[in-house]
């Protein structure tokens, strides 16, 4: 069980593979495995070391119940590639953990090759909000997580999607990881106080 202390606080982390190194950064009350299917890993670990890590107040990370920031979580991957002896990594965000790795991008730009960010957004709009809102809500009425997470799928994915993968994506975790509500308010708090304005039009893209 990998521990590394970063930023002030311990974070789980794994590695795969041999190369340049790939930090893949998962979203909101997300652990390593809740987000990265097996495949993509696998597929990266033939070109790339990769780096999963759980985010304070997820997984086997610790879980301090104090307001949270985007910036903060930014400043963990800083401590963990610094722990790790890494001067610089490709990102990759899930979610909240795109928000991370704009912020990480641009507080720290000597330690970033690449980014790319899945399924993310500069700021929460109320659509987002209502649903989160929602989630911890049923989190405090202490109903099953699988149930949680089948509800969490309407959602996230389109209609033609869910009826090709929905056997799929109802099945458990190979290793569920409880969810922690502390983890949950913490983040979303930090995505609503999060305001990205980094001028989009200054970074060069690539296809």
């Amino acid at each position: 069980m990998p521990k590394i202390i970063a930023n002030n606080i311990s974070l789980y982390y794994q590695t795969k593979g041999k190369g340049y190194p790939v930090i893949l950064i998962s979203g909101l009350n997300g652990d390593h495995q809740s987000v990265w299917p097996d495949s993509v890993v696998d597929a990266l670990t033939r070109h790339y070391q990769v780096i999963q890590f759980d985010n304070r107040g997820v997984g086997k990370s610790d879980q301090p119940d104090i307001p949270y920031s985007i910036e903060m979580m930014a400043d963990d991957v800083a401590g963990l590639m610094q722990a790790l002896q890494l001067e610089q990594a490709h990102l990759v965000g899930y979610s909240m953990g795109g928000q991370i790795a704009a912020k990480f991008a641009e507080k720290y730009p000597a330690k970033i090759n690449k980014m790319i960010a899945c399924v993310s957004y500069a700021n929460i709009n109320a659509h987002v909000r209502l649903f989160v809102e929602t989630l911890i809500q049923l989190h405090e009425l202490n109903l099953p997580e699988n149930l949680i997470e089948k509800i969490g799928l309407s959602w996230v994915f389109s209609n033609q999607f869910l009826e090709k993968n929905f056997t799929a994506l109802a099945q458990p975790s190979k290793e569920p990881q409880p969810k922690s509500l502390i983890g949950l308010k913490r983040h979303f708090a930090a995505q609503c106080a999060f305001k990205y304005e980094y001028p989009f039009g200054e970074i060069h893209l690539e296809e």
